[in-house]
């Protein structure tokens, strides 16, 4: 597929990366995980109101306060053979995220 090049600029894309991604997806017992939550309709309208009135409950959480960022150290071995990927030298070479499935599903 051709994408048309409205503006020229050599720079865009340029030493693009993305981060690794690495799920653990695993299972829970029924009735331990928000797949009821989700399929009742009077559990989320109740949920959004809670939220909406008192900022707590189950909505009240998202990823932000789940996630966290690492950098190899400076000497790791790889860089030996490898230049740092990084954008600068404070820049994280990964991203951990916490979280529960329909969370992350949802952002």
């Amino acid at each position: 597929m051709k994408v048309k090049t409205i503006v020229n600029s050599p720079k865009v894309g340029y030493n693009l990366g993305d981060h690794t991604l690495l799920p653990n997806l695993y299972n829970v017992q029924p009735g331990s995980s928000f797949d009821d939550f989700l399929r009742d309709q009077n559990q989320i309208n109740d949920a959004v109101n809670q939220w909406l009135t008192t900022k707590t409950g189950k909505l009240a959480n998202n990823v932000v306060n789940n996630f966290g960022f690492a950098r190899l150290p400076d000497n790791a071995t790889i860089f030996q053979t490898n230049r740092d990927p990084a954008p600068g030298p404070k820049s994280p070479h990964w991203e951990v995220i916490f979280g529960v499935r329909w969370l992350l599903l949802s952002i």
